[in-house]
């Protein structure tokens, strides 16, 4: 997509926070089936909820201004997904999820 609008970049900077929010719902979603604390899989679950509540805001905004979200890679998210990835990957398949990098990634996000 070219910015060559101030509406192209709100546009653009817009789907960039769509894209990280689903990229954040979906960790979560894997997260909270890795984890062993019943407590952290329950704030996961939340926190999930409350980023697709983000998630619906946004395509609201889109709507309001007649425009449909690009895919938009975000470095940020993308750099916490290569960390989770890298983290549950370090004993093959992960069984347990500590409280610590749940706590961690919530703090993050």
């Amino acid at each position: 997509m070219k910015l060559e609008t101030p509406r192209d970049l709100f546009v653009h900077e817009m789907s960039a926070m769509r894209t990280g929010e689903a990229v954040i719902a979906d960790m979560l979603d894997e997260m909270s089936g890795m984890v062993a604390d019943e407590n952290v899989a329950d704030m996961l679950r939340h926190h999930q909820q409350e980023t697709q509540q983000q998630i619906a805001n946004l395509e609201q905004c889109f709507r309001a201004i007649g425009a449909t979200p690009q895919r938009v890679p975000c470095a940020a998210i993308e750099a916490l997904r290569q960390e989770f990835r890298e983290f549950a990957g370090m004993n093959g398949k992960l069984e347990r999820f500590t409280h610590e990098m749940g706590r961690r990634m919530l703090a993050t996000v």
